[in-house]
């Protein structure tokens, strides 16, 4: 589904025309996107892995500054010479707690740029994207009163179990199966 039709569809959902899409456009953009970045996060942690070059800092050491890094969410692996290194990050600085040969490789989980043009389409499997219209009518009935408030569980509910799906079939963890059936190591 493209980024106009889960628009359309979440303002069908709630029972309002999808006409109507300009009165309710920003709106209900604004609550598929956080829909999206909710599952991307949730469920699938989409990874990177950048190199960055240390700067001196002259008073703390030598760090990476992580504001070059797109859409940075979580710092999980930092590596210095092919090994793993700890690491301290302090006001999107990231200071390695080892000496070496630069550049620090740095693993991190990210996250996708908003769904802005109609024609764009979410970066989730296909069955996943009516979830996005769940939570975008779960947060207008919740927004609203009466029967439509009434409505926002159920909504909310469905969004969840797609989430719970979705992450069942994300990265590797502990007992938790991929979509090839293998485990991880625990």
């Amino acid at each position: 589904m493209t980024f106009g039709q889960i628009k359309a569809r979440a303002l069908e959902l709630i029972g309002e025309n999808p006409e109507d899409i300009p009165l309710f456009d920003d709106l209900v953009g604004a609550y598929v996107n956080e829909g999206y970045h909710d599952l991307l996060q949730r469920a699938l942690r989409p990874r990177a892995c950048a190199l960055l070059e240390l700067q001196d800092d002259g008073e703390n050491g030598r760090f990476a500054d992580l504001r070059a890094l797109p859409r940075l969410v979580q710092v999980l692996r930092v590596r210095l010479n092919g090994r793993p290194v700890p690491f301290l990050v302090d006001n999107l600085r990231l200071y390695p707690l080892a000496r070496g040969e630069e550049p620090l490789s740095i693993d991190f989980v990210r996250d996708e740029d908003d769904l802005e043009l109609d024609a764009d389409i979410p970066r989730l499997p296909a069955w996943s994207h009516p979830a996005l219209c769940d939570f975008a009518a779960f947060r207008l009935c919740a927004a609203s009163a009466g029967d439509r408030a009434k409505r926002a569980d159920f909504f909310h509910a469905r969004f969840l179990e797609a989430s719970a799906r979705l992450s069942s079939r994300g990265p590797l963890g502990p007992a938790i199966p991929n979509r090839h059936g293998l485990r991880a190591c625990t």
